[in-house]
């Protein structure tokens, strides 16, 4: 939690409640009195879009001060969790590309206490920790686009070579052998990441969902087995 006095301590019982059902609960700044001053709110739209791209989930805040999670873990992540201000984003965004369970609390948000030292060309900085992130846990969704750019390109290059000369440019089948190659090291990683990192036996057990114990009860009742004698 922050102490700068923005967040209201109240919410931390509520929170404490929800975690039984969660391995992480992050008070979300959308409650009904939020003061986020105006100048920050593109920059935070903009990292928050890039960090529901990543993650492939709908994430209301990304990097609030006000949470509450297991350690077990958040110890794994210590490796790569910063000691500044990108603790709250690479935690956040680690955890839910591991599929853990990460729920959000509405929360209101004071006006703050004393100056920030968060400036604005630090968002430049954010962003490149969540490339950083995307790179470790899931690096089809880095090189995926930058395949598609290149395959684009060479689609074009190569009709317009077409229409000019019946021959193909070199450019043109660069970018076909650059597209192909990123798809390539972007599976390589995402296999390696989901081998070291959601499957593998170091992994911290988290919650599992109400779901998945209903499911589970289902399937372990046992059927009544009927044998018949052919005839």
């Amino acid at each position: 939690m922050d102490a700068d006095g923005t967040y209201p301590a109240k919410y931390l019982p509520e929170m404490l409640v929800e975690l039984e059902q969660a391995d992480m609960v992050v008070g979300s700044r959308t409650g009904a009195d939020v003061h986020i001053p105006l100048t920050r709110r593109p920059a935070k739209w903009f990292l928050r879009v890039m960090a529901n791209y990543v993650a492939n989930a709908k994430i209301p805040d990304l990097n609030s001060g006000l949470r509450i999670f297991r350690r077990g873990v958040a110890m794994q992540y210590f490796a790569i969790l910063s000691d500044q201000f990108s603790f709250t984003t690479t935690i956040t965004l680690a955890m839910l590309c591991d599929k853990y369970a990460v729920t959000y609390t509405p929360i209101d948000y004071r006006r703050r206490q004393g100056k920030s030292k968060i400036m604005p060309w630090d968002a430049g900085s954010f962003a490149v920790l969540i490339l950083r992130v995307a790179m470790l846990f899931r690096p089809l969704r880095v090189f995926l686009p930058i395949a598609a750019v290149c395959l684009v390109y060479g689609i074009f290059k190569t009709a317009v070579d077409l229409t000019h000369d019946p021959n193909i440019s070199a450019s043109a089948i660069f970018a076909f052998v650059s597209a192909l190659m990123m798809v390539l090291v972007g599976m390589l990683g995402d296999a390696v990441a989901t081998r070291l990192g959601r499957f593998s036996q170091q992994m911290a057990m988290g919650v599992r969902p109400k779901e998945y114990d209903e499911l589970q009860g289902e399937e372990s009742a046992p059927e009544p087995f009927i044998y018949t004698k052919a005839q």
